[in-house]
């Protein structure tokens, strides 16, 4: 139960994020018109609505969703770390309407902590693919370290952005969810260029 309230708690952290960014040009923009506060505050709000929908949301039981739908409102909802830290989000959807079963924080707690390793690792920017099956993330960071990609496939530790006693729980979490829900997840690098290449594979039944 500790290690899963970190988990969550992690998560919320990401959110937190977005927050502050907001918070800190509310204050940069306090000499501009009332209309530019009026919208930093307003996005302040979608903010905190986004945190009290994912604890909301993990209270409901798992219900079937249209992944393009799932995916796309997630990067939406990342509009503003996108703008404020100028890493690019791209959709490529292949999926005839691929049906998941899921909640949808979890499609966007897996996002959310891709995003946020891919910025943290130095990538720009990131393309999802879906096809009729999968989800496929990819990066232009630098990739996953043979020790990193042994780490992770082994259980004996995780990606990490950051040093410190939080290594790794973006990670953690990712591969929680996907295991919850009987999802399989692999972790590799791009074979011609630099960048990692992560894949969910949604064909096995849900729990």
């Amino acid at each position: 139960m500790e290690k899963e309230l970190k988990k969550f708690a992690h998560d919320i952290n990401n959110k937190l994020c977005v927050l502050k960014f907001r918070v800190q040009n509310l204050k940069n923009e306090s000499d501009e018109s009332e209309y530019e506060k009026k919208l930093s505050v307003e996005k302040m709000l979608s903010c905190i609505t986004d945190i009290s929908t994912l604890c909301k949301d993990l209270k409901e039981p798992p219900k079937e969703y249209d992944l393009n739908f799932v995916v796309q409102n997630s990067i939406n909802s990342q509009s503003t770390f996108s703008k404020e830290t100028k890493f690019s989000i791209k959709l490529k959807a292949m999926n005839c309407g691929l049906i998941v079963k899921c909640k949808l924080s979890e499609i966007d707690r897996i996002l959310t902590n891709l995003f946020k390793n891919s910025q943290e690792a130095g990538s720009t920017k990131a393309l999802i693919v879906l096809t009729n099956t999968s989800l496929y993330y990819y990066d232009d960071g630098p990739g996953f370290s043979n020790k990193t990609l042994d780490c992770i496939n082994n259980g004996t530790d995780t990606y990490s952005t950051k040093s410190g006693s939080d290594r790794g729980i973006g990670t953690q979490s990712i591969k929680s969810i996907c295991k919850n829900r009987n999802w399989k997840i692999t972790f590799k690098n791009k074979t011609k260029y630099k960048g990692v290449n992560i894949v969910i594979n949604f064909n096995k039944e849900s729990k």
